[in-house]
């Protein structure tokens, strides 16, 4: 489960918190009940443009959504910038 605020029947054992166990560092989370294909985005877009230092020594970003976000999604997936002239490669497993 990706939230662990207690509003998903569950507390501190989401998954923010199994990698900062797993890792033994602390990570930071952005997250949205539902709507994961643009909000999540367009929050991480709003946080790096109001404080470009916050992004600039994260290493790792994890996406974390349900499969309902494909076959469920009624807006489809908007276009959100992420930086400027900041590439990201995609990778595919």
């Amino acid at each position: 489960m990706p939230f662990s605020r207690g509003d998903m029947l569950a507390e501190n054992a989401g998954l923010a918190e199994y990698l900062a166990s797993e890792l033994r560092m602390p990570v930071d989370r952005i997250g949205v009940k539902g709507s994961a294909l643009t909000v999540v985005r367009t929050n991480l877009y709003r946080k790096t443009a109001k404080d470009a230092a916050w992004i600039k020594n994260k290493k790792v970003v994890i996406w974390c959504f349900s499969a309902r976000e494909f076959t469920e999604s009624i807006s489809g997936w908007g276009v959100v910038p992420v930086t400027k002239k900041q590439r990201f490669i995609l990778l595919h497993t």
